[in-house]
């Protein structure tokens, strides 16, 4: 698999849409995840009237439920979500209830740490569906998800992407 690695300090300076209230790493973390989708130039051409993202966690995991509904809140508290004019629709998913999903109406999945076997079956939706794959967790980015976001022990954010799967994820 290759890996390519961008630091994309820069782009990202401006971090703050949670201003005061929360300046975690997680927070950090969540707001990038949603910029990077924001990059992604198909969903505006493509004219959506509402951006889908899934958050996918091992309900068996007490911290893997605990930080889905941490990261599902702080989305909800964003003051100005990336998508401006669209309205966000977010929903809590256990990663043995993927199957469940609207699969051809998601944009993006943001996979949890927890089960770590059940990435390999949610990457192949995601890739059958063409859903963006997004994690803060290094092992399930290494196990194949398209884009990972983690945070130097300095604050300073890493990115990275797994370009084969991004072409395959479109």
């Amino acid at each position: 698999m290759i890996r390519l690695f961008l630091p994309l300090l820069m782009m990202f300076s401006g971090l703050s849409g949670l201003g005061a209230q929360d300046l975690s790493g997680e927070a950090a973390r969540v707001e990038m995840l949603l910029k990077l989708c924001t990059a992604n130039r198909g969903y505006a051409a493509a004219g959506i009237d509402t951006f889908r993202i899934a958050i996918v966690y091992d309900r068996t995991d007490s911290a893997s439920t605990r930080l889905a509904i941490r990261y599902r809140d702080l989305i909800g508290q964003m003051p100005e979500l990336p998508f401006r004019s669209i309205p966000n629709a977010i929903s809590l998913s256990a990663a043995t209830a993927s199957d469940s999903l609207n699969w051809p109406g998601l944009h993006a999945v943001i996979g949890i740490p927890g089960d770590a076997a059940a990435a390999a079956t949610l990457l192949a939706k995601c890739n059958a569906h063409q859903v963006l794959s997004l994690t803060t967790s290094r092992e399930l980015f290494e196990r194949g998800f398209a884009i990972g976001v983690y945070m130097r022990p300095d604050q300073q954010p890493e990115i990275w992407f797994n370009i084969p799967v991004l072409k395959n994820e479109g």
